[in-house]
């Protein structure tokens, strides 16, 4: 007798004695799996946890994270922060918003670490002159030179009567381009507070950026909180705690400060999001995937005991596997976490084709028990070469350095054999204490129309043609085949975290996609420097050097010159003034007097009717139109909103601009703020340079080009776009190894069972022509793999092999009956079987997590392939046609 045969009869003998074992102490064995149920969920509760670090799903001996984490000892100040993104309407509103904010959140001492402000502090207050360039320093001194006899009028009387009597005198003196854009935006400034305070808002001028200018590195309306947060890694998500008392203050600011945003990224906020996301998504996945799985059984076998017996268990298996995940792994990392539904989709396929065969011979008159007894002597064979071949297609995974996968290939290989289990235990002991009826009935008709009945064996030829001519055009799609390298663009695009990440990505200041070098003392750093500012692929260069200003003398002697010149000015500025509604009133009667006056006189001046001036006419008449109609009440008080909102930031950017003319000369790095220099500057020496792109790196080759030059220069450079381009690079390589590992598995175990290698060619066939197709879809539908998805190939192979071994071995048994494979209990299965994985891998498409929405995409096309090759090209391949008698 052949190898195969033995093992086979051998399968046979102790498959019987174990199902006749459990059928015998049914209520036994229905008790032991309870309690081993309930306490794998208990287990379960309070031990399973999950990793949301994408970093982390890689091996930690890969050279490349070797330098990152060499990169997070030498500067780890920010390694693990909340970055707080705060926009004000202006440059004062968001000083204010930082100051407010950073106060509040250093006070949360339960929840907060620490708190950092970059280039924030006295120090920079003092120093912010310094760090202009001379001509800058020139220009800036120039402009408040100018603007000092408006201010000083100003500081003799801080209010809007005296601010507009001002500009009633200057606008008809200009006669210049300069003096005239200088007023135009004043002016412009001034009609949007008009405007706003008549809407029933708020909107106040910025005298920082009027006097400092637009473009000035002193304006800025974006601010950053660094947030260090307290981990409590007892809880599943360890730093909930911390961004939910930092929203809750952010929240409230917003709500008592109109225009101003405040929003969080950075690691710990996009991991934070994601877990939610993903948690969120896959409970609803889950619940939505069994729900459609209910249904398909009740569809599929046609018989509430069989569809109940099924779920009960499929719900055990998926428990155990669970209290497995959490033995073997700890934690679930966000490719792992996926097993939940993957197992709800494959768990059920076992349970599917016993409960149709068994269906299949109680029709036939065979009484319950022994139907169960040869239902599992016929089938259980394929069952444990399916379990085997299925495994073996998520082992492949373990020996990679994509640890990511290597968990979730450990988790769901052992949780078929968990499944496998339950279907030669529990299920049969469920269906014999089930009550329903156990008598003959009449055939089951297929859910396969009859006309298809024969369609593969009748149009074998037009199929395969049709199959080599899809093939060969799937082949040559694959050259455009792309990995999307982006971990960002596996997170939910909607989120708080990721959208301000994808708006700090636009500015090259505030992008986080740069590359970090580390030099080991001044001169190697000073060398480094120049070494990457020849690059063609590199902007800019920042480290502690550049903030050590040059020409500091020189600075100095226009900085004197200028506190000179405001003298006076500079002092304690006044509050402001009462309003004065009559005055105040007739102020603005003159100013829109005068504004239509120089309009119509010099209308054939291009430059007599500025945006700003056209505005406020059109406001003040608004506004005077108001005052006529208003109480004596309502105008004090609309005057006031005005008055606020045109002057009160005036006091602070002249205190500003105070603390600025007090630079003093420095020349050691040392002076620089202790939080600031160790950011940049090591405790062992280090030097920590920071290289900024020249391109755009959401596009591959600019991201490879900048990583890979960056790195000839320095080898030991790490950060962002060099662990997105490594990680890629070693993702597709662990995945080239899983398929490999997982076809070679497949197909000596498939041989080793089968013996026959005309039937090992037919079961890998529809493997391989899935592979194929699958990958040419992501082409087809614009769905590229990524770092979430790109497990489906190898996926595939283990899944799909259960399919065509059950066809395989169905037809060995056939003979010459072959032609009638689509009406077998084996192909109804398959059917069943893969529309009950399609639906629970349908639900993971629809979640807000792009990552695993493409994932549940994939494997959904992946298995509606499956079951096109399976039953429609497998047959027309291997389906003898009968022999004719003459």
């Amino acid at each position: 007798m052949p190898l195969a045969s033995k093992v086979h009869s051998l399968l046979e003998r102790c498959l019987v004695a174990w199902v006749s074992a459990m059928i015998r102490h049914r209520w036994l064995c229905l008790a032991l799996i309870f309690l081993l149920t309930c306490g794998s969920g208990y287990y379960t509760i309070g031990n399973l946890g999950v990793n949301t670090d994408t970093k982390e799903m890689l091996s930690a001996d890969l050279q490349f994270r070797k330098e990152y984490a060499r990169l997070n000892r030498s500067f780890p100040e920010d390694a693990r922060a909340i970055l707080v993104v705060i926009k004000g309407s202006n440059p004062e509103q968001t000083d204010m918003a930082v100051k407010s904010l950073s106060q509040q959140f250093r006070e949360q001492t339960d929840t907060v670490e620490s708190v950092y402000t970059p280039n924030r502090g006295p120090f920079f207050d003092r120093q912010a002159l310094l760090f202009l360039n001379v001509d800058e320093l020139d220009q800036l001194a120039l402009e408040i030179t100018r603007a000092q006899p408006f201010l000083g009028r100003l500081s003799q009387n801080n209010s809007l009567d005296q601010l507009l009597n001002l500009l009633n005198r200057a606008i008809p003196k200009q006669n210049d381009s300069h003096s005239l854009a200088q007023t135009d935006s004043l002016l412009l400034d001034l009609a949007q507070s008009i405007q706003a305070a008549l809407q029933g808002g708020y909107q106040s001028i910025s005298w920082q950026k009027l006097m400092l200018g637009d473009n000035s590195t002193l304006n800025q309306n974006t601010g950053f909180i660094l947030v260090a947060p307290r981990f409590d890694y007892s809880d599943l998500v360890p730093a909930e705690k911390s961004i939910q008392s930092i929203r809750a203050i952010s929240h409230e600011f917003e709500a008592n400060n109109r225009g101003t945003s405040v929003r969080l990224t950075g690691e710990v906020a996009l991991e934070h999001d994601e877990l939610e996301s993903i948690s969120k998504g896959t409970a609803v996945a889950g619940a939505v995937s069994l729900v459609l799985v209910c249904l398909s059984l009740v569809c599929g076998l046609r018989s509430v005991r069989l569809a109940t017996a099924t779920l009960i268990a499929l719900v055990s298996g998926l428990i155990l596997s669970a209290a497995f995940a959490t033995f073997a792994v700890g934690n679930l990392n966000l490719i792992s976490i996926a097993f939940a539904v993957l197992y709800i989709g494959l768990g059920v396929d076992y349970a599917i084709h016993l409960c149709l065969r068994i269906q299949e011979m109680i029709r036939a008159g065979v009484s319950r028990d022994s139907a169960v007894i040869n239902s599992v002597r016929c089938l259980g064979p394929s069952l444990i070469l399916c379990c085997l071949t299925t495994s073996m297609g998520f082992y492949s995974f373990v020996p990679t350095a994509y640890q990511g996968v290597s968990e979730l290939g450990i988790i769901s290989g052992t949780a078929m054999f968990i499944g496998l289990f339950i279907t030669l235990s529990l299920l049969p002991a469920l269906l014999v204490c089930l009550p329903g009826k156990a008598g003959a009935s009449p055939p089951e008709s297929s859910p396969i129309p009859r006309n298809w009945h024969s369609f593969p064996v009748r149009h074998r030829r037009s199929i395969k043609i049709s199959t080599a001519l899809v093939a060969l055009y799937s082949i040559w799609s694959l050259s455009d085949i792309t990995f999307d390298f982006d971990p960002v663009s596996l997170r939910d695009q909607g989120s708080e975290s990721v959208t301000t990440f994808r708006e700090l990505l636009k500015n090259k200041e505030t992008s986080p996609l740069v590359i970090s070098v580390i030099a080991n003392n001044e001169k190697q750093a000073r060398e480094k420097i120049g070494q990457l500012q020849q690059l063609d692929s590199v902007d800019s260069v920042l480290s502690i050097l550049d903030f050590m200003p040059e020409n500091q003398e020189e600075k100095l002697e226009i900085i004197e010159a200028l506190d000179d010149s405001l003298g006076p000015l500079m002092g304690n500025f006044p509050p402001l003034g009462t309003v004065d509604v009559h005055r105040q009133t007739e102020e603005l009667g003159t100013l829109l007097a005068i504004l239509d006056s120089n309009g119509n006189a010099h209308a054939e001046h291009a430059h007599s009717e500025t945006v700003g001036r056209l505005m406020l006419r059109h406001q003040l008449r608004n506004l005077l139109v108001i005052l006529e109609q208003s109480t004596k009440q309502e105008k004090q008080e609309l005057l006031a909103t005005i008055q606020k909102a045109a002057l009160e930031n005036l006091a602070g950017a002249i205190a500003k601009l105070t603390t600025a003319l007090n630079a003093s000369a420095f020349d050691d790095l040392n002076a620089l703020p202790e939080p600031f220099l160790r950011r940049w500057l090591s405790q062992d020496g280090l030097f920590r340079l920071q290289v900024q792109p020249r391109k755009d790196l959401n596009d591959l080759d600019n991201l490879r080009e900048f990583v890979e030059q960056v790195r000839e220069v320095a080898p030991n450079a790490s950060d962002l776009p060099v662990i997105y381009l490594e990680s890629g690079k070693e993702i597709v390589r662990a995945f080239q190894q899983a398929t490999a590992y997982a076809v070679i598995a497949i197909s000596l175990i498939s041989f080793i069972v089968l013996g026959n290698i005309r039937e090992t060619g037919l079961v890998l066939m529809p493997l391989f022509l899935t592979a194929i197709l699958t990958g040419a879809s992501t082409v087809l539908f614009d769905n590229p793999f990524n770092f979430a998805n790109i497990i489906v190939l190898p996926l595939l192979l283990g899944l799909g092999v259960d399919s065509s071994i059950h066809i395989v071995h169905r037809l060995r048994l056939m003979q010459y009956q072959q032609s009638e494979i689509l009406k077998t209990s084996t192909a109804r299965g398959i059917f069943f079987s893969g529309l009950t994985t399609v639906f629970s891998f349908t639900s993971l498409a629809f979640i807000s997590h792009a990552g695993t929405a493409s994932l549940g995409l994939l494997l959904t096309i992946g298995i509606l392939l499956t079951l096109i090759c399976t039953l429609v090209v497998l047959p027309a391949f291997a389906v003898k046609p009968k022999p004719s008698f003459s």
